[in-house]
């Protein structure tokens, strides 16, 4: 019995020493951090939102904390296209993204650039750039987010500021307690404290005469470096308006832009070239670019190339600091498609970044960058060292001079060392005049080719025309030069002398062919603004005294075959 009683004494006491103890346990369980928030929304005049969320931390555990999980609601990240942290030490922090997709929650773990000792203080700031927050509505817009983010533990509490453009004004539900600037464009609200795993989603009605939102599904871009070092810029944007009606597109281009000219499918969009970095680009209708329709247009224009390229030395090594893209402010590109085009000769030392691809023609090397998601916070810069001797700024006009040398030389020696033919019978006149009669007919669809062109420059036809009809005289001459071909065979067998008159002949039309070549050369590097006219005018003075040249070799020839036909 006495056993009995000293047990059950015993475990009464056991049961009061473990209930009186469990309050001092748990109030000696603090949050092992606590966290001041201040969030910042920005809505840009094109529809983009960024968000930057600012974290003050205090570790209040002796444990070393490392890194913090933050959440978004998955409903608003949908079209999140950037996603980023630093500290107050401006040091960029990394980031694990999407820890469970299967959650309804959007958990990213920010990892810090020092673990933090019990009672230190650290502060960050997480930057987000959404497309798909602000959407249009029979009144206007609706902008859609989230109170405060996810976090979990207590956050003592929290300041948010959502801004837009000027003339934009807000209305808020009632439960948010949020005040409005005088102007309407900028909301204010205070969250105290910010409980663990709490956050709200909330809508605002927005009205602005000077909002829109767009979409920029690609954007193709072009920098081609020319033989004589200019910078030449092709860009051409694909724009969709998503709210409002578009009725121009302000960009900003390069410093030190210059000979701009904005195209679209038909043609030039303005009546001469502007001067830049500022221009504004409008569909040729009028109404500008309406709901749910889509703007393409091509600008081009020269950069000057002692603002943009460094001479390291005398000898041709040269640093050129550029961007892949240089007018992301306002909104985010799906795709962006980036070509370095540099000329043969041009040796690249290093480049930074890498491209994703390279490829090389006979007179060209590609650098191909390609880009999704781009936003004003993506790196574009570009830096590229590398030699070009200027010998080789003449390279192309050169390769084929000397092509033709070689066909020329080629025809010569082949001509001089073939073995003469003996002379077997004695050729009829009837194939001296069915040679005079074809190689004539040629001649003179040469000369209808010839005039058919300077028509097309001058304007007088227009393209579909020529491309007909040159079309079908070049399937004329097809047949007249498959006909003549057999009789020249005849003629060079006949006797030596028939055949170097041929030879002549053949090297003449070389001749002629390659100085049509060399005009198609200058007249596009003088469309270009890369030749003064005054060079363009003595370049195409000197191929016509070759062409004459050579004609003259040709019907020199054609007469004496015609006096012998008799």
């Amino acid at each position: 019995m006495r056993d009995k009683l000293i047990v059950c004494v015993a475990a009464l006491m056991i049961i009061f020493i473990l209930s009186a103890g469990l309050p001092a346990v748990t109030a000696q369980l603090p949050s092992e951090y606590t966290v001041k928030v201040n969030r910042v929304v920005q809505i840009t005049t094109w529809g983009l939102v960024t968000v930057n969320d600012t974290f003050t931390v205090s570790n209040n555990s002796p444990t070393p904390l490392e890194g913090m999980p933050i959440g978004l609601p998955r409903n608003v990240t949908t079209g999140l296209r950037y996603l980023a942290a630093q500290d107050d030490q401006n040091r960029i922090l990394t980031i694990e993204r999407d820890l469970d997709s299967s959650s309804g929650t959007y958990w990213f773990n920010v990892n810090f650039g020092h673990a933090l000792a019990r009672n230190e203080t650290y502060a960050f700031t997480v930057t987000s750039v959404h497309t798909d927050l602000l959407a249009p509505a029979s009144t206007g817009f609706h902008f859609r987010f989230a109170t405060t983010p996810f976090l979990r533990v207590s956050a003592t509490s929290e300041n948010m500021t959502i801004t837009a453009g000027t003339g934009s004004t807000f209305s808020s539900p009632e439960w948010m307690n949020l005040t409005a600037s005088t102007g309407g464009n900028v909301l204010k609200g205070y969250f105290s404290p910010v409980e663990p795993y709490a956050t709200r989603t909330f809508e605002l009605n927005m009205t602005s005469a000077a909002q829109f939102i767009v979409r920029v599904p690609q954007v193709i871009r072009e920098i081609r470096f020319g033989q004589d070092g200019s910078i030449d810029v092709s860009e051409t944007y694909n724009f969709e308006s998503l709210g409002g009606s578009v009725s121009s597109i302000a960009l900003t281009l390069p410093k030190n832009s210059s000979d701009i000219m904005a195209y679209d499918e038909i043609g030039q969009l303005w009546d001469s070239s502007e001067n830049g970095p500022s221009v504004s680009v409008s569909p040729r209708y009028s109404g500008g670019i309406g709901l749910n329709r889509t703007f393409t247009f091509t600008l081009k224009y020269k950069l000057d190339p002692a603002t943009y390229v460094q001479e390291v030395n005398w000898w041709g090594a040269n640093k050129c600091s550029l961007s892949l893209y240089s007018n992301l402010k306002n909104w985010a590109i799906d795709e962006l498609d980036t070509t370095i085009v540099t000329p043969d000769g041009f040796t690249i030392k290093s480049i930074s970044p890498s491209p994703s691809s390279t490829s090389r023609s006979l007179f060209y090397h590609s650098l191909n960058y390609t880009l999704t998601d781009v936003t004003p916070y993506t790196d574009l810069g570009l830096t590229l060292e590398y030699n070009y001797v200027p010998f080789w700024s003449g390279s192309l006009l050169l390769a084929w001079l000397a092509i033709v040398e070689l066909v020329v030389a080629a025809v010569v020696v082949v001509s001089k060392t073939r073995k003469p033919a003996t002379l077997k019978m004695a050729v009829p006149s009837d194939k001296l005049k069915q040679f005079v009669e074809l190689y004539d007919g040629r001649t003179a669809l040469r000369l209808e080719l010839d005039r058919m062109g300077e028509d097309l420059a001058r304007g007088a036809l227009n393209k579909h025309e020529y491309r007909r009809r040159r079309k079908t005289i070049e399937f004329r001459m097809g047949e007249l030069d498959r006909a003549l071909q057999p009789l020249k065979e005849d003629l060079k067998a006949s006797h030596p002398r028939y055949g170097e008159m041929i030879t002549r002949m053949e090297k003449a039309e070389a001749e002629i062919d390659a100085n049509r070549l060399g005009e198609e050369h200058f007249r596009t590097q003088y469309r270009s603004g890369k030749m003064s006219k005054d060079a363009y005018e003595r370049a195409l003075d000197d191929l016509n005294k070759r062409i004459d040249k050579a004609r003259e070799v040709i019907d020199t020839s054609l007469v004496t075959l015609r006096e012998e036909a008799r």
